[in-house]
């Protein structure tokens, strides 16, 4: 609970010195702030519920809690990429000097992602090693569909504004960061998919999954769509914020701690 509540406060102010920097932005800017502010604080509290619901988990979930802990880690860095941003623009008179802030602005960027990469890895082996029952061969249409939009939404998401690198590195990150986060995704809906028992906690975990499959997907359709307008922004906003909220209920619920 103390780095719980130390990792909260520096989210907080890293995201507080960027709002305040960006001054009277308009509603639909504040909408996904806000959303950002909800996934940030679930993502910090997942390894609080996983201790809560399994004190011994360090020795019998192993895999799952530095999943989540690399996933808390992965919101800080977030964080800390807006940050920065305020730092340079706002909070420095003169700004941080160029040849400082293009490689902290890369080094954070690289790192946050990373560091996603081994949670989501650590979070889907430990689901998987959860389960017991296979996926019905009913089901397996269903799943390897969802999976596939998934994968696309990720794949034509848009991309990180004034980051660059060599494309081959980001292409192979991106392809990397895709495979990964399908991965958990697999992880939670299979498991759903399947009866798995105890069914609540894989429940809220698939409809989690789901509901932020769609928010990826909307979020690529308003990049590449100028019809979205507004109503496509709230509904990305809901669905992101939902998705986190289910994922940390289904967590919270014990998933993958077993009967």
């Amino acid at each position: 609970m103390a780095l719980f509540t130390v990792a909260l406060a520096a989210d907080f102010a890293m995201r507080f010195a960027f709002d305040r920097m960006v001054g009277s932005p308009p509603w639909t800017f504040l909408l996904l702030t806000a959303t950002e502010w909800i996934s940030g604080l679930c993502a910090l509290l997942i390894p609080v519920a996983v201790i809560v619901r399994t004190p011994d988990a360090w020795t019998s979930r192993r895999a799952l809690f530095l999943g989540v802990l690399l996933g808390a880690a992965v919101e800080l860095l977030a964080a800390a990429g807006e940050g920065a941003i305020a730092l340079n623009w706002w909070l420095l008179p003169s700004g941080i000097e160029p040849v400082l802030r293009f490689p902290l602005m890369q080094g954070i960027y690289w790192t946050e992602r990373l560091v996603s990469i081994p949670a989501a890895v650590l979070i889907g082996f430990a689901l998987v090693q959860a389960r017991t029952r296979p996926v019905p061969r009913r089901a397996w249409p269903w799943l390897g569909g969802t999976l596939i939009v998934a994968a696309a939404a990720s794949l034509l998401a848009p991309g990180d504004a004034g980051v660059a690198g060599p494309a081959i590195l980001t292409a192979a990150l991106l392809g990397v960061l895709t495979l990964v986060w399908t991965y958990r995704l697999w992880a939670m809906l299979a498991g759903w998919f399947a009866g798995e028992s105890p069914r609540r906690p894989w429940a809220l975990a698939g409809a989690g999954a789901v509901v932020s499959i769609i928010a990826s997907v909307t979020w690529m359709a308003i990049d590449r769509s100028s019809v979205m307008g507004e109503p496509g922004i709230v509904a990305m906003a809901v669905t992101a914020t939902a998705g986190a909220i289910l994922t940390l209920a289904a967590f919270a619920d014990g998933l993958g701690a077993g009967t």
